[in-house]
């Protein structure tokens, strides 16, 4: 892999040519994928809520494509956790929490001994604006807890 992947894949997904970037995404590392597509959420791209909103939503449209694509994808799942939880949250509202802890808890059934998606996982629980087990029960949370002390020895 080197530079030109790397940027070529980014185009691809800002163009919304999803087989091209998807075909690109397969060689290079789960770590460059993430970081592309979440710059793609984070970075400025014009100061306008459109701008914004357009980056967002290329992402996302390219993770559903990638998610049909895959049998395995807690990578796409994860993914589509950071864009509906974060930059997408202050567009949308809501909605986006309930899609992020849906596509979280998707990855972690993926990956089970990933405790980073675990910790990630109990952002719906701990830290989400709104009543406590608004997306994630007390019971499911104690247990993730239970899963991540037995993870971690």
């Amino acid at each position: 892999m080197d530079g030109s992947d790397k940027k070529a894949f980014r185009t691809y997904v800002e163009d919304a040519e999803f087989e091209k970037a998807y075909s690109i995404a397969r060689k290079l590392s789960n770590d460059i994928v993430e970081e592309t597509l979440t710059n793609i959420c984070a970075e400025e791209t014009g100061n306008t809520t459109h701008a914004i909103a357009s980056s967002v939503l290329v992402v996302y449209f390219y993770v559903q494509y990638s998610l049909f694509k895959e049998k395995k994808a807690e990578k796409y799942h994860y993914i589509d956790f950071l864009t509906a939880a974060f930059p997408a949250d202050f567009l949308i509202g809501d909605g986006c929490y309930a899609i992020g802890c849906s596509s979280m808890k998707e990855a972690c059934k993926l990956d089970p001994d990933n405790v980073a998606y675990k910790e990630d996982l109990l952002h719906y629980y701990d830290r989400v604006p709104g009543d406590k087990g608004t997306y994630l029960s007390e019971e499911e949370a104690k247990s993730i807890r239970e899963e991540i002390n037995a993870l971690n020895g």
